[in-house]
């Protein structure tokens, strides 16, 4: 059986392409960075797009809408018979729990974890060994139930309940259950993990736009996949019903009420799954759609995506002649142009060839990629430059390996693989532009993910100044933002 999604107009199934044209007019214009968009109705694809560099096969980070698969590997566990929602998760994973145990940690069971409603009020590191019996040894101050507190460790020690269950890990479980019946590539897929070899659960997935699309289609179809029942009809209502209050959250649509994993939605009916930055899938029962979006952006410009989707929603049916010109305008989605320049008169890094750095903290990696994975190199110890047309090639030594970065200095994309393991992004997009004749001013565009890195090199009478700084870089990007970091380094 084809698991293909068939592409049609809009028309074709009574939406609007001038409304889709609109929408996509009006994110643009709200201050996002928009990677990936497809629309879905009645199953059917009709609206699809990518702002280049990305791509339909492309892998992007999902953050925290990778809860929404650990959910939906537990339905399929309880599909099985194998867990019940009210089991004790003391009795569960006895081995992480604490020699004491509270009142609140007895009273824990499934359900509590899955609508984040466990009792606890911290968040433990997850690039510890430790990190489950960390979890369960802090404090639970709340009853079970009656306060939300959202964090992804606790999705996480959901995986740890299926692979207690199952002695398999998550994706192992959901590559033969899920992956391959909805029509994921599992072997495309990336997922972080914690050092003890279980997925982060709680955001660290790595998916294309169309896989999310299709997550959300099993949902919207109440957990059938092409005849075949994958999770239950009341595991979907469940998950996709409100289940505890979250009125205390800060943006409205944070605080309409949350299922299993997911978000309730400020139209009536309407459900999110939701990861930082916006990634997005929506599920419209009223309509029969399925949105799914990747992007980049922050508060409050992420509450204003789902805002212009609610405008969307209300004038989404119709036909008209906008399906011609959506279907010319889809291919040609671009972000602008990362600045570029070329080199000045003398070669001021290359002439000098390798320079050494002090020991530092120095890193070219993404700070949120940094707090998810204690693979993630830290410190520069040396870099090597040369030159081809259009291009400062870096040799970059860190944490004991070679990274080749392939700078681009006249506008062409150039690849360069920043490869440290199997479960980390590693395709990486660098532009460089001359400030002066001393200062290059850099920036990396890790593809797999929302994030930008700016690197500034400038060149000294007797080695190079290297900076990555929360400086340049939004807030929110840099979580752990430190002063700026400068290494003065002398030429060998």
């Amino acid at each position: 059986m084809s698991n293909q999604l068939e592409r049609i107009n809009p028309a074709d199934v009574g939406l609007s392409g001038n409304a889709i044209l609109n929408y996509l007019e009006k994110l643009q214009a709200c201050g996002t960075e928009m990677h990936g968009f497809m629309i879905a109705r009645q199953g059917k694809v009709c609206a699809e797009g990518w702002w280049k560099p990305y791509s339909p096969g492309l892998i992007h980070t999902l953050a925290s809408l990778t809860k929404s698969y650990v959910v939906t590997a537990m339905g399929i566990l309880a599909f099985e018979g194998r867990i019940s929602v009210d089991e004790k998760i003391v009795d569960i994973l006895p081995e992480f729990m604490p020699e004491y145990l509270s009142d609140n940690l007895r009273a824990l069971t499934i359900h509590h974890m899955l609508c984040m409603g466990a009792g606890n009020d911290t968040m433990q590191d997850r690039t510890k060994p430790s990190w489950l019996h960390d979890l369960f040894a802090s404090d639970f101050p709340y009853p079970p139930g009656s306060r939300f507190y959202y964090t992804g460790v606790i999705t996480s020690a959901l995986g740890a309940v299926i692979r207690k269950k199952t002695s398999m890990g998550l994706m192992d479980y959901l590559k033969i259950r899920l992956f391959d019946k909805i029509g994921i590539d599992a072997k495309r897929l990336k997922w972080i993990k914690h050092p003890d070899g279980l997925e982060y659960g709680g955001g660290g997935l790595f998916a294309t736009t169309e896989d999310n699309l299709r997550l959300g289609q099993l949902y919207l179809n109440g957990g059938v996949w092409e005849g075949e029942r994958i999770i239950s009809k009341e595991w979907v209502k469940a998950a996709t019903s409100k289940q505890i209050n979250n009125d205390n959250e800060k943006t409205a649509d944070n605080r309409v009420g949350y299922g299993y994993q997911m978000w309730m939605c400020q139209p009536s009916g309407v459900y999110r799954f939701d990861g930082a930055k916006g990634q997005f899938v929506i599920v419209v029962p009223h309509l029969d759609m399925v949105i799914a979006i990747n992007q980049m952006s922050e508060h409050p410009v992420t509450q204003k995506t789902l805002d212009i989707t609610w405008q969307y929603i209300a004038e989404a049916e119709g036909a008209d002649s906008g399906d011609i010109k959506l279907a010319a305008m889809m291919p040609c989605l671009s972000l602008p142009r990362t600045e570029s320049g070329g080199l000045p008169p003398e070669d001021r890094f290359t002439q000098d060839g390798t320079f050494r750095f002090d020991e530092n903290d120095i890193s070219l990696f993404p700070g949120d990629l940094r707090m998810l994975s204690y693979k993630t190199p830290l410190g520069i110890e040396q870099i090597s430059f040369s030159e081809k047309r259009g291009e400062v090639i870096a040799e970059i030594r860190s944490d004991n390996r070679l990274f080749v970065l392939h700078i681009s200095l006249d506008g062409i994309d150039r690849l360069s693989n920043f490869r440290v393991a199997d479960d980390l992004p590693e395709m990486v997009y660098a532009s460089g532009l001359w400030m002066d004749d001393d200062m290059l001013k850099v920036t990396l565009r890790y593809l797999e993910t929302p994030f930008t890195v700016p690197v500034v090199i400038k060149r000294h009478q007797n080695g190079i100044e290297l900076s990555v700084s929360p400086e340049h870089l939004p807030q929110a990007l840099f979580p752990e933002a430190r002063p700026v970091k400068h290494t003065k380094i002398c030429s060998v």
